[in-house]
C-alpha cells in the first residue's frame, strides 16, 4: 500500500548501492502511483567525497554497499558519510545479504 494511502507523510529516503536493484525495485512497487516522484543519482561512493551536493533523507537503506568499498578500512567513513545525509530523527538500516538471491 502506498505511503499517501496509509496517512504517512512523504518522506525522502536514500538508497546506497541499489545494485541489481532489488530494494529499488520493492521500495517503488510500494510507491504506487507517487514512484513517479522518484529520482536516482549516480555517485561513486568510493571517493571521498560522494555525498557532496546531497540532501538529507529521513532514511538511509543499503544492502550491500559496503563491499564495493573493496577494504574493511573504508566502512567506517562510509558509514560516517551516510550518517550526516540523515535528518535529525532520521534512521538508517543496513544488511549484508548472500550473492544468491532468496526466491
Amino acid at each position: 500500500m502506498p505511503p499517501s494511502s496509509r496517512g504517512c507523510a512523504p518522506a525522502a529516503v536514500l538508497e546506497l548501492g541499489s545494485g541489481p536493484g532489488w530494494l529499488v525495485q520493492r521500495i517503488l512497487e510500494s510507491l504506487g502511483p507517487l514512484a513517479h516522484r522518484v529520482r536516482f543519482v549516480e555517485s561513486d561512493f568510493t571517493k571521498p567525497d560522494w555525498h557532496a551536493g546531497l540532501p538529507k533523507y529521513h532514511a538511509v537503506v543499503t544492502l550491500q554497499a559496503v563491499h564495493e568499498l573493496r577494504h574493511k578500512r573504508h566502512a567506517a567513513s562510509f558509514y560516517k558519510a551516510a550518517g550526516s545525509l540523515l535528518l535529525s530523527g532520521g534512521c538508517s538500516s543496513c544488511a549484508i545479504t548472500s550473492a544468491a538471491r532468496q526466491a
